[in-house]
């Protein structure tokens, strides 16, 4: 219906002795579906010229656009990969690469907050505790830890696996945290996602938890890119101890040299 103006336009091309090539639109199947299109429209004329009428083709280009779509959100996905890696490899203290990366995948997938988060293990047993906010008020979601029997946390650092739930409030899931364990001034998480950072040999350095609160949020592509993000950031992390390493041995051997000389 919005798009009866393109009627007159064609309509107007043909009386102009105009050919319409290669026109994309969207029209109504016969079942009601739209459906995308590539349209020719040519006029039909006498041997003296005059037209009486058209003849139409048209092609269904779905398929074709769906697979023009899937590339141009792969050739963005590329780009901003290697901005992003740039930016993080260019980092070598822990805490400068995990809020790179948190801010940075927070606002990639839309998500309302993003969060990062380690396990701590100490005489009270397991337990997380946030290293990095991003997004919404961090008081309007968690405290700084999070108890040792977590469901959530606890599977995606045990299992080292993603966990993405569109309805947190339908889910099986729903009974623990982040939806009936939160406070009761804040807003309720709907959808979620959770991903860890974890180096090729299966140490995870940590989670991130992205929420919002409405159902669908999260994509598995939005999982694949925090995941190619996720990968970069563990090189980064390792990268960031060898540095550690590197400058703490470097200290001693100052130190060694300066009581050699004394």
């Amino acid at each position: 219906e919005e798009l009866r103006q393109e009627e007159e336009h064609i309509i107007g091309q043909i009386r102009a002795g105009k050919k319409i090539d290669h026109f994309q639109t969207v029209r109504i199947s016969k079942i009601g579906q739209r459906v995308n299109i590539s349209l020719t429209v040519s006029p039909i004329k006498t041997e003296d010229g005059k037209i009486t009428g058209a003849s139409k083709i048209a092609r269904d280009i779905t398929e074709q656009l769906q697979k023009q779509k899937a590339l141009e959100q792969y050739s963005q996905r590329l780009e901003i990969l290697n901005a992003l890696g740039t930016r993080i490899s260019a980092k070598l203290d822990d805490t400068s690469i995990v809020r790179l990366v948190t801010n940075a995948t927070t606002e990639i997938t839309g998500a309302a907050f993003g969060v990062f988060f380690s396990q701590k293990v100490d005489e009270r047993g397991k337990h997380y505790r946030m290293e990095v906010f991003s997004g919404a008020s961090r008081d309007l979601i968690i405290g700084e830890e999070v108890q040792k029997n977590t469901k959530l946390l606890q599977q995606v650092f045990e299992n080292k696996c993603v966990v993405r739930v569109n309805d947190v409030t339908s889910n099986e899931q729903g009974n623990n945290w982040p939806h009936y364990e939160m406070p009761h001034h804040s807003w309720k998480i709907v959808s979620y996602m959770a991903v860890p950072v974890m180096n090729a040999s299966g140490y995870v350095f940590g989670v991130i938890f992205f929420g919002h609160p409405l159902p669908g949020a999260f994509t598995r592509e939005h999982e694949e890119l925090v995941k190619s993000i996720a990968s970069q950031a563990s090189v980064a992390l390792e990268n960031s101890g060898l540095f550690k390493q590197v400058k703490l041995l470097s200290e001693k051997k100052d130190e060694f040299i300066a009581l050699a000389s004394h």
